[in-house]
């Protein structure tokens, strides 16, 4: 089969980890006609490893959500993690996006990031006037890279291995056929020590409606049929092209048994190890959205890439959304209602409709919420979401 070509994202950045796990090295590649830094571009993060400095800036977002000091503590972390960034990276940066804006052709730069470090938000560095020349801006969107820019993560193809595969593939899938859709809808009870998810349901409602779907529950049986790609409607075997969960999730770095997808009935979670063992990613590779908490965040497991993001992308999985932290539950469906409409009914990319939905952290409002800058985004930037014609 003749592989179709792939657009290259205006800027790729590539993130390795350094010499020890508190200093990175910056790659940076662009087919537009941009001066790039030769080879590469050395950083330290002051003393801490990538996990230890992004804990401690995640961390802090539960605590202030919903106080009038969440504005400041999004942009406390955006300057943080700007400031980890080396220089040539905004020098390269202000002159890509210099050349998309002569170019005019109405879109934002791409930017995709390809980082062997797990855990440190990029997408939230800042774009205030010490980094970007204030001219570059949207200014009805928030001086943060990922409500200015398109960007996608991606992580680096792991070792090769015998037969000559390595996984995930690099570059990431630019258009992905939507067919059938997996809704994993989690039904809690407090009973079983979980709080309800009412809006979950709805969600799925609306999507089931809108959408070919293979309604599930988030219980031990319908997630092994999900896992092991024998599911069934109507008593014939179906399959899906993308998998949607509206459940609860946890994320506990120092007790992996607790990581993953709560399920309905039991205490058990469907863990990342769950997921590189399963067949679905490797026959279907879906587009995979976990709108449920936390799972956004990545955990190291055998000093590689853990958590969902990297088990789903290295099992098959072309693309991968999901929340870095506790999110606002009526906010979680509205975006997900709108995600699905805009990128699968009106066919814009899904670099661009992240863009939007960070943009909606409005820094005029007395108390906005982060629920809007919390979910994180691993695929081509200029991902398209395409229903079969």
């Amino acid at each position: 089969a003749v592989v179709p070509e792939v657009e290259a994202p205006d800027l790729q950045v590539t993130i390795n980890t350094g010499v020890d796990e508190t200093s990175l090295e910056w790659l940076f590649t662009s087919p537009l006609d941009v001066v790039l830094p030769e080879g590469k571009i050395l950083t330290n993060l002051k003393g801490k490893n990538a996990q230890s400095f992004a804990l401690n800036e995640i961390k802090t977002v539960a605590e202030k959500d919903g106080t009038k000091f969440i504005d400041e503590q999004i942009l406390g972390i955006a300057r943080h993690v700007s400031d980890v960034m080396p220089l040539e990276f905004w020098e390269v940066l202000d002159q890509v996006w210099k050349q998309k804006n002569a170019i005019a052709d109405g879109r934002a730069p791409s930017l995709l990031v390809v980082s062997s470090e797990a855990y440190i938000p990029w997408e939230l560095a800042s774009t205030e006037e010490d980094w970007i020349d204030p001219a570059l801006l949207d200014p009805g969107r928030p001086p943060l890279l990922g409500a200015q820019l398109r960007v996608g993560r991606w992580i680096p193809p792991g070792p090769k291995r015998p037969r000559g595969v390595q996984r995930p593939a690099l570059p990431p899938a630019h258009e992905i056929e939507i067919g059938r859709m997996a809704l994993v809808i989690g039904d809690y009870y407090a009973e079983n020590g979980q709080r309800p998810l009412p809006l979950a349901k709805e969600e799925g409602k609306t999507l089931a409606l809108r959408y070919e779907t293979v309604p599930l529950a988030a219980t031990e049986n319908d997630l092994n049929l999900l896992l092991s790609d024998t599911l069934e409607k109507g008593g014939q075997r179906v399959d899906v092209s993308s998998l949607h969960f509206a459940c609860h999730g946890e994320v506990d770095p120092s007790n992996h048994r607790y990581n993953g997808i709560v399920l309905s009935e039991k205490a058990i979670r469907l863990s990342p190890i769950i997921v590189s063992g399963s067949k679905i990613c490797r026959e279907k590779q879906p587009f995979v959205f976990l709108n449920a908490c936390q799972l956004g965040f990545s955990s190291e497991l055998l000093a590689d890439y853990g958590g969902m993001a990297g088990e789903f992308l290295r099992a098959g999985s072309r693309g991968f959304l999901a929340p870095l932290w506790s999110i606002d539950d009526q906010l979680a469906h509205d975006i997900a209602i709108n995600f699905y409409q805009r990128t699968l009914d009106d066919g814009i990319e899904v670099g661009e409709v992240m863009r939007d939905v960070r943009s909606q952290f409005d820094l005029t409002q007395d108390i906005p919420s982060s629920t809007f800058v919390a979910y994180i985004f691993y695929g081509h930037p200029n991902l398209i979401l395409r229903r079969p014609t």
